[in-house]
């Protein structure tokens, strides 16, 4: 989700990636980005439904760098629980670098634990998710 000209995901042969299917706000840069085997242009800002796609069709769902844009997160996090089939994973990663000008203003006033908290409340206050777990890398 909030994808763009890159993924982030692994490149070697030894982890095949399968469908690939991008969520984004700007065309150009999801029609660049080569890892994605089809994408959609859309703003979850705006529209967090993401009903063009059956519930439980993904293994795995993903947000690198871009969960503190969320302006909806309730929602966006309770349509990825919809779609991701029995034992796949939502994957937010995040860290204390950001586009000020868009990023939530809680967002901007915690520090790296509240923002750990912020994600984790998203996840436990959307739905129904099996665990929560957070890491530090």
């Amino acid at each position: 989700l909030c994808s763009s000209w890159i993924s982030h995901l692994p490149a070697e042969p030894e982890c095949p990636l399968g469908t690939v299917v991008g969520v984004g706000m700007n065309e150009a840069e999801l029609a660049a980005n080569k890892q994605l085997t089809s994408y959609v242009c859309q703003d979850l800002n705006k529209d967090p439904s993401l009903s063009r796609f059956e519930s439980g069709s993904f293994d795995v769902i993903c947000n690198v760098v871009s969960v503190d844009y969320l302006t909806q997160p309730a929602e966006v996090f309770r349509e990825m629980h919809r779609l991701l089939r029995p034992g796949g994973v939502a994957l937010m990663s995040f860290s204390n670098r950001c586009f000020q000008t868009k990023a939530v203003a809680m967002w901007l006033q915690a520090d790296d634990i509240g923002r750990l908290t912020i994600v984790g409340s998203y996840f436990h206050y959307s739905a129904e998710w099996g665990q929560i777990i957070a890491y530090d890398i």
